[in-house]
């Protein structure tokens, strides 16, 4: 996704348009192209997130399309005070690329595991939280907030296997994306372990289950229609490579609370409420917080006894 993401972004740079990227000291090999091609339009800030994040504020009031590129924790807990106070609060044109979603640098441990972005960004006002779940998705989400003004976070995962297609014509900012249609049970997910998902499906499938599954790619603001498709289905299902507090479970439990639906059977699948302190690859992390296919398939049948 990350590839996908710098070559869309390079296709819609031109050399009079106002276009600045900023990197906090990373991205070398990924972004040496942009920078030879557009040397005017690159800074890197060093190991400086915070500053990164106030220049950024400063650019954009100044009438720049700016974006900052990091990965894992690093373009937002370690400059969350920024977030929150300078791009935030002046609602600022700014473009967050976080490059290292959930997972994706697991074999660098907790410190680069971005496991709990989703909820943190998703409490701040103004800020509109995409994580695309394919290079579908990357591709035509990039372009949108290439062209949209205001504050966005792009969380992307690093390249992995992908298994379902999505027609680019249905997806769309704000608007949650039908991958598969079935009856009775509906999965939905954000971001790259979408693909674990469509797994999970294909393992249910050949328990004569049909389940729909649901890429909501944008978390903020999050599509109106969630609250029709939780009226059509008895079994809700929602994984998520974040903390269960607060991110996808978060928004959808509430509108579950919300339209007051005590029949719907309800089961999450997310990183609990503690510690990683284990290291490894994205594989080995996944299936040790229980959010592999073969772990979430045989659960769902256990708990909705089908």
């Amino acid at each position: 996704m990350r590839d996908i993401f710098i070559k869309t972004f390079e296709k819609k740079v031109k050399r009079n348009d106002n276009t600045i990227l900023i990197t906090a000291d990373l991205g070398f090999g990924v972004l040496d192209n942009f920078k030879k091609k557009f040397p005017k339009k690159f800074i890197n800030v060093g190991i400086c997130e915070q500053n990164m994040i106030g220049l950024a504020t400063g650019l954009s009031k100044k009438g720049f399309n700016v974006f900052c590129y990091s990965l894992g924790n690093f373009p937002t807990m370690r400059c969350l005070e920024q977030i929150r106070n300078d791009a935030a609060y002046h609602n600022a044109n700014i473009k967050i690329i976080n490059v290292g979603g959930g997972y994706s640098y697991g074999p660098l441990g907790f410190s680069h595991h971005a496991t709990e972005d989703l909820s943190y960004m998703r409490c701040i006002p103004n800020v509109k939280i995409i994580a695309p779940s394919c290079p579908e998705d990357t591709e035509i989400l990039t372009d949108y907030i290439f062209r949209a003004k205001g504050l966005f976070y792009l969380r992307l995962d690093k390249q992995r296997n992908q298994e379902f297609k999505i027609l680019k014509k249905q997806i769309k900012f704000g608007k949650i994306c039908t991958i598969k249609k079935g009856n009775g049970l509906a999965i939905f997910s954000i971001g790259g372990i979408t693909n674990e998902v469509y797994k999970v499906s294909e393992f249910l499938k050949k328990k004569k289950i049909n389940c729909s599954i649901y890429n909501c790619h944008t978390l903020k603001p999050f599509d109106v229609k969630i609250d029709i498709l939780l009226k059509k289905y008895k079994k809700i299902v929602v994984v998520e490579e974040n903390s269960v507090l607060g991110g996808l479970n978060g928004e959808i439990s509430e509108h579950i609370v919300k339209l007051d639906l005590p029949d719907i059977q309800y089961l999450n699948f997310g990183i609990k409420d503690k510690f990683q302190k284990v290291v490894g690859d994205r594989n080995y992390l996944l299936k040790k917080n229980n959010l592999d296919y073969f772990y979430i398939a045989n659960k769902i049948l256990k708990k909705f006894n089908i």
